[in-house]
């Protein structure tokens, strides 16, 4: 009985709503990147820039991109799997 409660307010207030409830201070992002470096071969990969900003109900997005595949990128791409596998699996 306990979750539906809990599910029922955090579908009415939201997860915002739900942290202020239990007295949580919540500092809402109004902007973040996302950062991506697909390969383009075996030894280049490009760079993709996404800046997002949040104003009030709507999300706005930019794209960045370097159009030329460079090897640094490639390193770039690799310490990011590297990180995102130790997140996973642990060290």
């Amino acid at each position: 009985m306990l979750a539906i409660g809990i599910l029922g307010l955090i579908l009415i207030t939201g997860p915002m709503g739900v942290a202020a409830t239990l007295g949580v201070s919540v500092n809402l992002m109004t902007s973040f990147q996302s950062v991506c470096y697909p390969y383009v071969s075996r030894e280049e990969a490009l760079e993709l820039k996404l800046d997002y900003r949040v104003e009030g109900p709507r999300v706005e997005s930019s794209v960045i991109v370097d159009t030329q595949p460079h090897r640094k990128y490639v390193g770039k791409r690799r310490a990011w799997q590297r990180e995102a596998l130790r997140q996973i699996f642990g060290a």
